[in-house]
């Protein structure tokens, strides 16, 4: 038999050590990445977000305080979802349709002067669009960057150590210090920023009946910074409790002791700003009918 020899392709001069590279970053792409995971003590070891062991963790770690964290990257699917506030012609389409009929049904109820409709339908509306249109976008993410900024600081001066991370605003690391010491992630997303209590707000001021333009102003600004400070108390509660009262204690945290705080307030607000409006307009009213008896 005879042996058959193959020719032997040579490479010229430096293409050996691209080819090399080219199979070496084509393995790396490969291989599956780590999505970040919560463990029983906040952060998991191998996720790769925040404090790990030997970073701040770990019993005889040291412990970082409050301070920004040299870096937090989001999973590329969390930055995705939160950079791009939907997608597509079709839900815009939809939302500017929506909002022609929303407003043409909003005047149509002034100029017949029915008023609780009107009311209901303008406030409740405007909420809903203005929603629909902040998600994912700069508005929705400046709130939620400031609130956990105003928190980390607010939560410095009372003592319980706080994280900000700059590549992930709007995120939160709280030292729990009962039972194992570690760190837990708060992430303050639509609900914890506020944007819905203040989109209700100023809806219920925009087109409440009977208010002058200056006076209007003036409530708004007034009501809309009472509502941003209150979610941030709302926010510090929940930070306490985990402080303090370890990671078991954050559904009592959250859904019980911050909403009714937040919830107290927030009635005190609204009595102060419309109940207490439409109970001197009443008065005033009655003391002309009584005048002129």
């Amino acid at each position: 038999m005879r042996r058959v020899r193959r020719p032997v392709q040579r490479l010229p001069p430096g293409s050996r050590a691209r080819a090399g590279n080219q199979a070496v970053l084509r393995r790396h792409s490969e291989q599956p990445t780590q999505p970040a995971r919560l463990s029983a003590t906040g952060l998991h070891p191998d996720s790769g977000l925040g404090p790990g062991p030997g970073r701040g963790t770990g019993g005889n770690a040291p412990l970082a305080g409050n301070r920004r964290d040299p870096g937090l990257s989001r999973h590329p699917e969390e930055t995705s979802r939160r950079s791009t506030g939907g997608g597509g012609g079709r839900p815009v389409t939809l939302w500017a349709v929506s909002a022609v009929i929303w407003a043409v049904l909003v005047v149509y109820l002034r100029v017949r002067r029915l008023w609780l409709p009107y009311y209901v339908l303008a406030t409740v509306g405007f909420s809903l669009l203005f929603l629909t249109a902040a998600r994912g976008t700069v508005v929705e993410r400046s709130l939620e960057t400031l609130t956990a900024e105003h928190a980390h600081v607010v939560s410095g001066y009372l003592g319980i150590p706080t994280l900000v991370f700059r590549n992930a605003p709007g995120t939160l690391l709280v030292l729990v210090v009962v039972g194992r010491v570690g760190w837990t992630i708060i992430e303050v997303g639509i609900e914890c920023s506020g944007l819905l209590e203040l989109a209700a707000f100023a809806a219920l001021l925009i087109f409440y009946p009977g208010l002058g333009g200056a006076r209007r102003l003036g409530l708004m600004v007034g009501g809309i910074a009472a509502t941003y400070v209150i979610n941030i108390i709302r926010l510090l509660v929940i930070i306490a409790f985990l402080h303090f009262g370890g990671k078991n204690t954050i559904f009592l945290a959250h859904t019980v002791i911050g909403r009714g705080v937040f919830f107290i307030l927030v009635v005190a607000v609204y009595w102060f700003v419309f109940t207490r409006a439409a109970l001197k307009t009443v008065r005033e009213r009655v003391d002309i009918a009584q005048s002129s008896l």
